[in-house]
């Protein structure tokens, strides 16, 4: 069950470690300190499918038990952000007003949908979940690749 929380291989030279749980956590932070969010208002992505969307960010989280709570509880319109999607989280994405994703490419889940449904999409901006916060109003431009917190 530990593995599931996390599992994590070091390759140093010719020496491979591994780590599971709790110390495969500790370990990365060690080895990557999570970066400083606070000031950043802005991330950068490619455009799977172009628009200009203003809305009320909603962060799905992947690693919680309420999975259909919180599909339930994402309002109309709101801008998905999510470190990926994937066809489970279908319900959300049809009441999103534009999608916002960590990873991806042009040939993500996330990025079909988007163009079938032609809502604005913006893939692999690599830290949107750790920028974004459900109730953020962001100005999502796909068409220039970029989605900001509005001020």
């Amino acid at each position: 069950i530990d593995r599931r929380k996390a599992y994590l291989f070091v390759l140093n030279g010719k020496k491979v470690k591994s780590a599971y749980g709790d110390s495969a956590i500790s370990l990365k932070q060690k080895l990557i300190p999570d970066k400083d969010f606070s000031k950043t208002k802005m991330v950068e992505g490619k455009s799977a499918y172009p628009g200009l969307i203003k809305g009320k960010v909603f962060v799905f989280n992947w690693g919680s038990k309420d999975f259909n709570k919180q599909i339930a509880n994402m309002p109309e319109g709101a801008v998905l952000v999510a470190g990926q999607t994937r066809p489970s989280l279908m319900p959300a994405i049809r009441k999103a007003s534009a999608i916002v994703t960590d990873e991806g490419g042009i040939t993500s889940h996330a990025a079909i949908v988007s163009r079938e449904l032609k809502i604005p999409c913006l893939i692999g901006t690599e830290y949107a979940t750790k920028i974004f916060k459900t109730g953020d109003l962001v100005e999502v431009d796909a068409n220039k690749g970029i989605a900001s917190i509005e001020v």
